[in-house]
């Protein structure tokens, strides 16, 4: 029966129950025959099914969405009718609900035998399940009936590499999946796809290099080839690969944009950039193209080059909240602070939203109005709750960049009796602790995060730092160090942490060599100020003074720089 016909069956039955009710106000009484007939009635299977699919239906109109699969899961237990199974089924997915959403999908497999969506979902919860033999009979049936065998092995590699699986198992899966299948480069491409997925580079590259010899240029085949390329760090053969790419199609703006944005995922800036250079030159106002363009800007501080990009986004009317908001940002670097707000202000809707509201506030603060950027963000916290803990941070943030340590840490502290053991409030509140004086309540704060969360690199430094820095409890701040340093071996103020632990302990070489490293990387003057002091006492003078001075040209207000160039020059 037609699911709409159902539906009309369940509503025309209730003017009879309702009937029936009036009929026993005037006289009938449990136990009585005509109660028993409605019990009789009511156990039928027909009236059973058009009472759960109308309960189903109610409960999906209130966004019931568990109850609703649980009534059109009775539902499909009484019908033939694969639409009903496949209600359910959309129900129970949209529940979350993976024991009802497999029970549907399995029914709707079997009263549809052709359904070919029925067999992917079936095989997906399978294989979340790890009922494996399952997985491999649902697989095995979509390929059988798929009237595009090339786009079903490869939609078979994407169903095995939907859920995490050891690599050896999931081609041990593809293998059984598509045994018999006709050798080709789609059936190496699938395989090439699952063995990516799991870390299998070796046997991915074996069968994309079988796969384009069975069908040179394959496009698809070859940006795998490029992707893996990229993530081992051979750049010569991923160069050697885009330029073959650019040859067969060189004003294709689909695969520049495509290009570019791999190059982009892997960090490879200086190539993205190109590529969506020349996207738009095939295309002048592409969006895509001057956004990525705009970000890879902003990536390495070239404004101009930014302002450029975002401009024309922003004039085009194209993502004019995302251009809005760069503009901003790019803005607020040069110190243009009003215009910067105008920008902001223009950010209407998206997802930059609440970050230009969060901007506005740090500009108010940056301007001195600091009590104005606290009251704009209560209001945004009533405005957007669910954003409530973010700008509990920037207002701690924003009283800690003030100098206003007291009241940064009672929003520190208030915000953690709503967000108890948050470990961004934790650390937030240890450093604006440490800088009172207040060593044992900093310390205390970065232990409760430690316990919590015992790799937390960012803690971990901190409190060694603190340690080695306010008292001396070497040894023990050298083992927090150490284990931030294996964490995140390539940060700088962990680098720098190592450098000024090393110092407090008279190993000044080994100090340098660390500040050394350090300032390398990021020239913060807190590492500028460690690495001129090490130079300052290993009688290179003249370089550390330098070292400074340049540090004071970006921050000459800041606090351990100064303090460490009055000291030493005291000494003198």
């Amino acid at each position: 029966m037609h699911l709409g016909k159902l539906l009309g069956a369940a509503l025309i039955g209730v003017p009879f129950a309702l009937s029936g009710c009036a009929s026993l106000d005037q006289g009938a009484r449990p136990g009585s025959e005509f109660e028993a007939l409605m019990q009789s009635a009511a156990e039928r299977p027909e009236v059973r099914l058009n009472s759960a699919v109308l309960a189903g239906e109610l409960a999906a109109s209130r966004n019931m969405h568990l109850e609703a699969a649980r009534h059109y899961a009775e539902a499909s237990s009484l019908s033939e009718d694969p639409r009903i199974a496949a209600r359910a089924t959309q129900f129970a997915l949209q529940a979350e609900s993976g024991e009802l959403a497999l029970r549907a999908s399995r029914r709707w497999a079997e009263l549809d035998p052709t359904q070919l969506s029925a067999y992917e979902i079936s095989a997906r919860l399978s294989l979340r399940e790890a009922d494996y033999p399952q997985v491999v009979h649902f697989l095995r049936n979509l390929l059988a009936l798929s009237p595009d065998t090339g786009q079903a092995l490869i939609g078979v590699a994407e169903v095995l590499a939907s859920e995490p699986l050891e690599l050896e198992r999931a081609l041990q899966l593809y293998s059984e999946i598509t045994a018999g299948q006709q050798a080709g480069a789609d059936l190496e491409y699938g395989r090439a796809l699952v063995a990516y997925r799991f870390g299998g580079s070796l046997q991915a590259q074996q069968a994309l290099v079988e796969a384009l010899r069975l069908k040179p240029g394959w496009r698809q085949a070859q940006m795998l080839a490029l992707r893996l390329h990229l993530q081992s760090g051979e750049l010569e053969p991923a160069g050697d690969l885009i330029r073959d790419l650019h040859v067969a199609a060189p004003r294709d703006l689909d695969l520049r944009l495509a290009l570019g944005a791999l190059l982009l995922e892997h960090e490879q800036l200086a190539l993205a950039r190109k590529e969506f250079s020349k996207a738009l030159k095939i295309d002048a106002g592409n969006i895509g193209a001057l956004y990525a363009l705009g970000l890879i800007a902003m990536d390495g501080e070239d404004l101009d080059a930014a302002e450029r990009h975002f401009q024309k986004l922003y004039e085009q009317g194209e993502r004019r909240s995302d251009a809005a908001y760069y503009l901003g940002r790019v803005a607020e670097q040069r110190g243009a602070l009003k215009q910067a707000m105008d920008y902001y202000r223009n950010v209407r809707d998206g997802r930059r939203l609440v970050d230009a509201a969060v901007r506005q506030a740090v500009v108010l603060s940056r301007q001195g109005q600091t009590e104005a950027a606290r009251s704009y963000l209560e209001a945004l916290r009533s405005r957007f709750p669910e954003q409530e803990l973010r700008l509990f941070q920037v207002e701690g943030e924003l009283l800690y960049q003030a100098r206003d340590d007291a009241a940064a840490e009672a929003v520190y502290t208030h915000a953690l009796q709503r967000f108890d053991k948050d470990a961004d409030l934790l650390y937030g509140r240890a450093i604006v602790r440490e800088r009172l004086g207040r060593v044992p309540a900093a310390e205390a704060d970065l232990q409760q995060i430690l316990k919590d969360q015992p790799d937390d690199a960012r803690a971990l430094n901190a409190l060694g730092y603190m340690l080695s820095n306010h008292t001396q409890r070497l040894d023990e701040a050298g083992r927090y160090i150490r284990r931030a340093l294996e964490i995140t071996p390539d940060d700088p103020a962990v680098i720098d942490s190592m450098g000024w632990l090393y110092f407090r302990q008279g190993r000044l070489e080994e100090a340098r060599t660390y500040l050394e490293q350090a300032y390398a990387r990021f020239k913060d003057p807190e590492v500028a100020a460690h690495l001129g002091e090490v130079l300052w006492l290993q009688g290179e003078r003249e370089r550390a003074r330098k070292v400074w001075n340049l540090a004071l040209e970006k921050d000459p207000d800041h606090p351990v720089l100064q303090e460490t160039i009055r000291r030493l020059d005291s000494a003198i």
